[in-house]
């Protein structure tokens, strides 16, 4: 064989070659992008077995999945203790409740101290999944009545009026 034949079949060699590399990366990419199509409108077509369903028992407050759960939004405990904070009296009373308590509806209106609307010298804390409070009153009286009025639960439930006496240092009460 003649140099220039084999230099004339290397060189188509090298050409099939490189067009089969080619055509297998052309046909690698659409089978890729097949796939992923698939992958993505097999979750949007079938939402029930994809395993990502939302659950309907649940709603979402502060990253929290909370019951939609019907049970009734009401005081679950109270509790009093009296401390010292930089030489000042303060009374603090810790208010669970059933469900997780709206912060936008504690207000002065909506809660009373021994009948009347809270003052400067009352402060409002919550925990983290919003079913507890603590009211810190500073220079407080020996004893209280705490009355609740139109407070909201997160799932928008409005709790029924209630007033509760002899709160003093040392109360603890569930209900």
């Amino acid at each position: 064989m003649t140099e220039s034949k084999l230099e004339c079949s290397n060189n188509a060699t090298f050409m099939f070659t490189n067009f089969l590399y080619k055509l297998k990366c052309y046909v690698m990419k659409k089978i890729v992008t097949i796939l992923a199509l698939l992958f993505t409108f097999s979750f949007s077509f079938f939402p029930e077995s994809s395993g990502r369903t939302k659950k309907k028992g649940f709603v979402s407050y502060h990253g929290m999945r909370v019951d939609r759960e019907e049970k009734k939004f009401q005081v679950t405990k109270i509790a009093a203790k009296k401390n010292k904070k930089n030489e000042e009296d303060l009374l603090e009373i810790f208010v669970r409740f059933s469900m997780p308590i709206n912060p936008r509806t504690v207000n002065v209106q909506t809660v009373l101290l021994n009948e009347k609307p809270c003052g400067s010298n009352v402060r409002f804390h919550y925990d983290r999944k919003g079913e507890s409070m603590m009211i810190s009153i500073l220079e407080p009286d020996e004893e209280y009545s705490i009355e609740f009025k139109n407070l909201n639960s997160y799932n928008g439930k409005i709790m029924q009026d209630m007033k509760y006496c002899g709160i003093k240092d040392g109360l603890q009460v569930r209900f």
